[in-house]
């Protein structure tokens, strides 16, 4: 991981990317039906209106026609692996270099956040034998740039679009006040595992 980190060159690649709207305008009952078929597989318009979703029928030929819903497959972790989060301060070429070195050992998604604070999310799925190498070497490379590297103890049930965050005005999901809560309880939950690891 180290060899692969100090072999690749940032370069202008990894271009910021604009979240894209929708192609439809979509409601926060829209955001419920999609929810639906991603926890069920499946939606029917029975289904959806004992859900309590009004002109299901008609929902579910919007999301269709649109090109919104597709055709929809289950995909479930493998079994064994596990998924570590990493939060680091960095910049958008430095963010294409975590990504090569990251990819060179695991399954990685990388997003980088311009801003007030520039830095990088990382999701790696890892084999439980090389996570902790992983988190190791991560650390060793980045030193205090890494701002948290937690496992993500649970992904089940299936990953859902919060609804409660969609604006239907604006098109788009008020994201950032949730990630950094989030952010927030996961260094306090790490701050009181330690505590109890050094009793």
């Amino acid at each position: 991981m180290v060899r692969a980190y100090f072999s690749s060159e940032a370069s202008d690649l990894f271009t910021p990317v604009e979240p894209e709207p929708p192609p439809i305008r979509l409601s926060k009952r829209d955001i419920r039906v999609l929810n639906h078929i991603m926890r069920e597989g499946r939606a029917t318009s029975s289904s959806l209106r004992r859900k309590g979703i009004r002109s299901a029928k008609q929902r579910l030929g919007k999301l269709r026609s649109s090109g919104i819903i597709g055709n929809y497959y289950m995909v479930e972790l493998p079994m064994g692996y596990e998924v570590v989060l990493f939060r680091l301060s960095c910049t958008s070429k430095e963010a294409e270099r975590l990504a090569s070195t990251l990819s060179s050992v695991t399954t990685t998604a990388v997003n980088n956040v311009e801003g007030r604070r520039s830095y990088c999310l990382a999701l790696t799925f890892s084999t439980r034998e090389l996570k902790s190498d992983l988190v190791r070497g991560i650390r060793a490379i980045y030193g205090d740039e890494v701002e948290l590297a937690e496992d993500v103890m649970d992904i089940h049930p299936a990953w859902l679009l919060p609804e409660e965050l969609w604006d239907e005005g604006r098109q788009t999901f008020r994201w950032e006040g949730s990630l950094e809560e989030l952010l927030i309880t996961l260094k306090e939950v790490r701050a009181r595992y330690n505590s109890r690891i050094v009793r």
